[in-house]
Parts: C-alpha cells; sequence; structure tokens
C-alpha cells in the first residue's frame, strides 16, 4: 500500500459512505463509522441514545434544527436501519446504535457491506 493522504481518505469515504438527511431546516449528514472520533465510538457502546443522536448530527445545535423539521432518535434510528443496513439483534460492543424501543430490548447493531466495522477487534 501506497502513501494515502488523510484528508483525500476523509472525503472519499465521506462521499462515498455518509447519509445525508434532507429536511425542511437544511440537510444533516451522518459520517461514515470509520471517520468517527474515538470519544463518538465510546459514546456509542454507553446506550445514551439522545447524546449520540445530536454528536451523530454535530451538536445541540444541529440536533434541535432536527427535531424542529420533525426528526428525533426513534428516526435516526430508524435512518440507520434503512440506509445503513442495520439490524436488530444482541449488540455488539463496536459501532452499534443501542437504540432500545418499547417492543425489544434489543439494540440496533451494524450490519452493512458499506459500512463493515467492528471497532472491538478494528475490523473496518
Amino acid at each position: 500500500m501506497g502513501k494515502i493522504n488523510l484528508n483525500e481518505f476523509r472525503d472519499k469515504k465521506r462521499a462515498a459512505d455518509a447519509i445525508e438527511i434532507e429536511t425542511d431546516n437544511g440537510t444533516f449528514v451522518i459520517d461514515p463509522p470509520q471517520l468517527w472520533s474515538d470519544e463518538l465510538l465510546e459514546l456509542a457502546k454507553t446506550g445514551d441514545n439522545l447524546a449520540l443522536s445530536k454528536a451523530l448530527l454535530g451538536g445541540d445545535a444541529q440536533y434541535a434544527k432536527f427535531v424542529a423539521a420533525g426528526g428525533s432518535q426513534a428516526v435516526i434510528g430508524a435512518i440507520l436501519r434503512d440506509s445503513a443496513g442495520f439490524a436488530t439483534g444482541t449488540w455488539v460492543p463496536s459501532l452499534a446504535f443501542p437504540l432500545r424501543t418499547g417492543r425489544s430490548s434489543r439494540p440496533i447493531c451494524w450490519r452493512s457491506t458499506a459500512w463493515p466495522a467492528t471497532i472491538g477487534d478494528f475490523t473496518v
């Protein structure tokens, strides 16, 4: 493998795998997990869905705009399931979005060819 320009790598990965959510309040982008900070990866393991939703959208202000457009934690979870190929099942302490609903205590786990990451084992 040759030299890799980190900025070019991030730009290509973002262009190929990011999820763009268009709303009346603007477009919100969720980066692919390979571009998440260490802090965001750790937050994904905690089960704090509100904090994770806010972080995925870029913070409190962006999340408030998303909610004002009709979004919610549940909507983010549904978008991730539909757009990124998530499946319900046993939580893997890696890149899971541990969204718990009233119907199931099972969180959402990554099952995607676009985002085949398992950070616990450093498989990306």
